[in-house]
């Protein structure tokens, strides 16, 4: 097999399509970590693309370790039959080699980045993201199967520690408004991940494996999903309207109508699921239904992300030149 086989069959297994999501915490974070008049140079840039490298190689790794952990149980997902066939033809050894690799490159971009900062902070997110992101799947803890151990997980590895690693790389001062802002943004990353949850709802009840949809049972995720959402959306414009920016500058606080309408938008698709999960009398066709119509669910992340980056986005431009 070439290099060029394997990379190809590498891309479902990544899955590529939460890069977005990734891009998102890098500016997010940024956008808040930086104070007003901030002088923006090729430095910033080079810690951008570093920030990028080193959120990359552990979400990446993630990424195939849930693919490695859950090779047999894709195998029954019908939404999964283009990422469960591309790890059968890549074959496990061959990916658990690739992680090895991955691994040290991952440690050693990490080194590389902290070399020039040295912040103690920075070390300890690091080394607590690579634990989750790896216990999250890998046995013997598999946090994903023990509900609440799950949800804390995802909520650090996907939102926290990320956009924590983000701004302590350029301000070492927390204040109220970004941590209000990261409560809010968690929120809204975990209901986006319930659906995931609700399209192996089946699979994992099967081989009991007890995420937090699998706790609550399809009905009660989904209307914790909705609320989730709300709240988490309230947050977020709250904290940005408590900020200089946007509380004296008309431009930057219409920019928040792109977090709503993302949000407002996924909040519709998550109400029509849970009609159909609430029409739905445990039928194979109607549970079918809806694992097809979840597995939309990486456009809906796409387009809440794309809300949350426009909105980071006109914050840094604001503080750079209001």
């Amino acid at each position: 097999m070439t290099l060029k086989d394997k990379i190809k069959l590498l891309i479902p297994i990544t899955r590529v399509e939460f890069i977005p999501a990734n891009s998102a915490s890098i500016l997010i974070g940024f956008a808040w970590a930086i104070e007003k008049h901030y002088v923006f140079n090729f430095n910033t840039i080079g810690l951008l693309l570093s920030l990028f490298f080193v959120l990359s190689s552990v979400g990446t790794l993630g990424a195939h370790w849930n693919s490695y952990s859950d090779h047999e149980l894709d195998s029954e997902d019908p939404t999964k039959k283009e990422l469960h066939k591309s790890l059968s033809n890549l074959g496990k050894k061959q990916l658990k080699n690739i992680i090895i690799v991955e691994f040290g490159l991952a440690a050693v971009i990490f080194l590389l980045f902290w070399h020039q900062r040295g912040d103690l902070n920075l070390l300890g997110i690091w080394i607590a993201a690579t634990f989750f992101a790896f216990n999250y799947s890998m046995p013997p803890m598999r946090f994903k199967a023990k509900n609440l151990l799950a949800f804390i997980s995802l909520c650090l590895v996907l939102s926290i520690l990320p956009i924590m690693f983000v701004f302590l790389s350029t301000n070492q001062s927390l204040n109220k408004e970004f941590v209000l802002f990261l409560i809010g943004h968690t929120l809204v990353v975990y209901s986006l991940i319930i659906p995931t949850e609700i399209r192996d709802y089946e699979v994992d009840m099967s081989h009991k494996i007890s995420t937090m949809t699998v706790w609550l049972g399809l009905k009660k995720a989904i209307i914790f999903a909705q609320n989730l959402i709300v709240v988490g959306t309230v947050f977020i414009i709250t904290s940005y309207y408590r900020t200089e920016l946007f509380n004296n500058n008309l431009f930057p606080s219409i920019s928040l109508l792109f977090v709503l309408g993302g949000n407002g938008f996924v909040f519709y698709k998550l109400n029509q699921l849970r009609k159909i999960i609430y029409l739905s009398d445990n039928t194979g066709n109607q549970n079918q239904e809806v694992s097809d119509f979840a597995k939309d669910n990486p456009k809906w992340i796409t387009i809440s992300s794309t809300g949350s980056m426009v909105v980071a986005l006109i914050t840094i431009v604001g503080k750079i030149f209001f």
